[in-house]
């Protein structure tokens, strides 16, 4: 039960991929929350089910580690994918427990978005200047919108296939910051082990990422696990 973040860290990198885009300067240590509103659906003529998540979010483009914060069925859950050692570490319970795995992938790169186009620039709200993406990797596709004067993430849909799995998601990143309030924060705690127990195959539906409800970030018929945007935020 190791998520990872397909889309949001793909999300910074957007901006990034071509120089026929808009110059902006991806910040090198993102920070803040992100609310996910999800609706899964097993087949074309299944049911579809509803369901959301909201989760703090820390990445740094140096060290090449995320982190995500947030509860799973009440308890207290962090997860920490460091892509230097290609580790991924679900720590709960406060740190009293804390599982280990392989990453199989590398740390989101904008020489992957070689295809995303650019659809212009808008204004949210009335004054916060954005400019829209769209893009392909995999089986994800996702338009998502960057501010103009920080490149920092604001609002993304997107719709990711695993197989005849379909996850269709709205997702808004609020209060995103150019800074890591606390570095220590992506240290890995002392109680993980660096002995990997499983290994993850993000974006395969055969991992059993997809079989797991961990902070809305992966995906199971009736439960949602996040955007792939991570690459997850690039």
């Amino acid at each position: 039960m190791l998520p990872s973040l397909p889309s949001i860290a793909i999300i910074l990198a957007i901006t990034a991929a071509t120089h026929a885009f808009p110059i902006c300067k991806i910040p090198m240590e993102i920070q803040g929350t992100i609310q996910t509103l999800n609706v899964m659906q097993a087949n074309k003529d299944a049911k579809p089910n509803l369901s959301a998540q909201s989760y703090k979010f820390t990445q740094d483009f140096k060290s090449k580690r995320i982190r995500l914060d947030g509860q799973v069925n009440g308890i207290n859950t962090t997860i920490i994918e460091d892509f230097v050692e290609h580790k991924i570490y679900t720590i709960i319970n406060n740190g009293k427990k804390c599982v280990t795995g392989n990453l199989t992938i590398s740390f989101p790169d904008a020489k992957a978005l070689k295809n995303a186009t650019y659809l212009g620039m808008h204004t949210v709200g009335g004054s916060l200047a954005v400019y829209i993406y769209r893009f392909s990797l995999a089986n994800i596709s996702a338009t998502v919108e960057v501010a103009k004067k920080t490149c920092l993430p604001v609002v993304e849909a997107a719709e990711i296939k695993f197989g005849k799995l379909v996850l269709h998601s709205a997702i808004s990143f609020l209060d995103m910051k150019p800074k890591i309030s606390n570095p220590n924060i992506l240290k890995i705690p002392s109680i993980c082990s660096q002995h990997a127990t499983r290994t993850e195959n993000r974006f395969s539906s055969k991992s059993s990422l997809s079989k797991h409800k961990i902070l809305g970030i992966h995906h199971h018929p009736r439960t949602r696990v996040m955007s792939a945007a991570a690459a997850l935020i690039l």
